[in-house]
């Protein structure tokens, strides 16, 4: 069940906000509940200050999430799951502890549109300059 909403979740977020604008953006949405602990960062050039900011705010609220300016948080992250790497519409999904370990958040991104997975460099994985330590 778990694994199954957070997957919804992710899927509905990636099609509902894409191809908006052509600024860099740092916009996130995050829904953290018993059942879901993932947040999305929406790093393609198709997010704008503005349009793309907007899209986002309006998808995350449709889907029960929270809106933010700010990219996602670091602290308890598994990892990364990079969804359409280096086109417009890139996402990051970031999969955080109790709900999941490593291995359930590395599955989930497979299963998320083809995501490349990336263990937090707390778990001794690769990641993207973001402090981890806990």
């Amino acid at each position: 069940m778990k694994f199954s909403l957070a997957l919804v979740f992710l899927a509905t977020m990636a099609l509902m906000v894409g191809g908006c604008g052509s600024k860099p953006n740092t916009a996130s949405c995050s829904k953290m509940t018993s059942l879901t602990d993932v947040c999305v960062d929406y790093t393609g050039s198709s997010y704008t200050t503005t349009d793309g900011n907007a899209a986002v705010s309006t998808a995350c609220a449709g889907l029960g999430g929270t809106y933010s300016a700010t990219t996602c948080v670091a602290t308890g992250k598994m990892g990364t799951c990079t969804v359409s790497s280096g086109v417009a519409t890139e996402q990051k999904f970031y999969y955080y502890t109790p709900t999941y370990d490593a291995t359930s958040a590395k599955t989930l991104c497979s299963a998320t549109s083809g995501g490349t997975w990336a263990a937090a460099a707390h778990l001794g994985g690769l990641e993207d300059g973001l402090d981890d330590q806990e």
